[in-house]
């Protein structure tokens, strides 16, 4: 199973990226929602705001319609994020989004800016 190959080290960060089977079973475990990161990955904050808007919109509907589930979360690509993209992400439909350092969630964390721990194999 996906979950235990990963917690056991069979998969890695290497692995880039899971496939559509592979997020399905671990969507399927109930242990983890499914969350989008843009389609191209780019810095968001070197882009106009259709851009963003563009990569939000896309990458949400590929997942929902691979997946069958509605993605409300997204990871900020490289971190990079800007105050005027809240608005944008509201739009599209996600509640919440994360940057990929930080450390742990407090109590009333702006939910547009969630702390998240990194996590790599050595």
């Amino acid at each position: 199973d996906c979950l235990q190959k990963y917690a056991a080290g069979i998969l890695s960060t290497d692995d880039v990226a899971l496939s559509w089977g592979e997020l399905q079973e671990m969507l399927d475990s109930g242990l983890l929602t499914i969350g989008s990161h843009s389609v191209t990955h780019p810095m968001l904050t070197k882009i106009t705001l259709d851009k963003v808007e563009q990569e939000l919109v896309a990458s949400k509907k590929r997942i929902e319609e691979q997946l069958g589930v509605e993605v409300k979360h997204f990871s900020y690509p490289h971190s990079a994020y800007n105050e005027q993209m809240f608005g944008v992400l509201k739009q599209c439909g996600y509640i919440s989004a994360s940057l990929g350092y930080g450390g742990n969630i407090r109590y009333g964390a702006d939910k547009m800016l969630l702390n998240r721990n990194y996590i790599v194999q050595k």
